[in-house]
């Protein structure tokens, strides 16, 4: 039930009462706006152009990019809490010094950690923490102790904590020797490449306001690695999605979902919530790509991060 405290706070955060009773109204009614009839297949929805027809817009694009006005756009809103929670578990419920390693990792409810334990020195940061381990020159008696610590610095250090970052900014493809380590990274040089015939190399990323200063120590940082004819090509632009979309949530009892100081949580919506920055744009050509599909995809998984030997 939505109360007057709730009202209040809704005007301080400048939400939409309405809005959010007519959202309560259809979780409440389990109420679909929409009734799926059947995916989209290829020649049912998609349309695949023939490798002739491939080739001919592929040349036309190299030859004429220059007088078309093309962005690559990239929801990048996403941030990394979901692909850490079974590593947080493992942080608040194990104690090194205490708890057994191997009676941990025989629980069959603790098989996601199990997997990341026994692939451990296969993850594309695995080098980069155990380099921070080595400089704080940490012993440790057990490999509890040792995974234990590792996943701290994973989730929680400083300068290098990866939980509650956006996921395009995480060093998922680093290792001690990575040039590009990072979706965000990624992204732009792919757009350098797409658009090599283009006088402007524009990317647009939607993300996360408070993130915003860490793209832009990212992008700062990129800068300095590229070559200076990609830079001044480069033209990185960012907004953020509309908190109108955010929608509140329900637990399975119907009760609002509320945090400690029994304010309601707000949950971001999905990329059909990005409609209204794409009509931002008059450009002749757009291409889509979201942040978990780059050259080196590592989806909404931690797993994808696993290099191959």
């Amino acid at each position: 039930m939505i109360t007057k405290e709730d009202l209040a706070y809704f005007q301080e955060i400048k939400k939409d009462a309405v809005l959010i009773q007519h959202q309560l109204i259809c979780l409440k009614n389990n109420e679909a706006r929409f009734s799926v009839q059947k995916p989209a297949t290829l020649g049912d929805g998609i349309h695949e152009f023939p490798s002739d027809q491939q080739d001919h817009y592929r040349n036309y694009f190299d030859q004429h990019g220059s007088q078309i006005n093309a962005i690559k756009f990239v929801p990048a809103s996403g941030l990394a809490s979901r692909m850490f929670y079974f590593l947080r578990d493992f942080i608040l419920k194990f104690d090194p010094e205490q708890d057994n390693l191997e009676t941990y990792l025989a629980n069959e409810l603790n098989r996601e950690f199990r997997f990341f334990v026994k692939h451990i020195e296969k993850f594309t940061f695995y080098d980069l923490i155990k380099i921070q381990i080595k400089k704080k020159g940490l012993k440790f008696t057990n490999d509890a102790g040792f995974i234990h610590h590792f996943i701290q610095i994973l989730l929680d250090d400083v300068a290098f904590g990866m939980d509650g970052k956006a996921k395009a900014l995480l060093p998922l493809f680093s290792n001690s020797k990575a040039a590009d380590d990072s979706a965000f990274e990624l992204q732009i040089i792919e757009a350098l490449q797409l658009f090599s015939g283009i006088t402007k190399a524009k990317v647009h990323f939607t993300i996360d306001a408070d993130q915003l200063p860490h793209f832009i120590a990212l992008e700062n940082k990129l800068s300095e690695k590229l070559s200076k004819d990609d830079s001044e090509r480069l033209q990185i632009e960012y907004s953020f999605q509309d908190s109108k979309t955010d929608s509140i949530a329900l637990l399975n009892n119907d009760r609002l979902l509320r945090d400690e100081d029994n304010n309601l949580i707000f949950r971001k919506s999905g990329h059909g919530a990005l409609f209204d920055n794409i009509k931002r744009f008059r450009s002749d050509l757009m291409f889509i790509k979201s942040i978990d599909s780059n050259s080196k995809g590592y989806g909404r998984s931690l797993f994808g991060t696993i290099r191959s030997n």
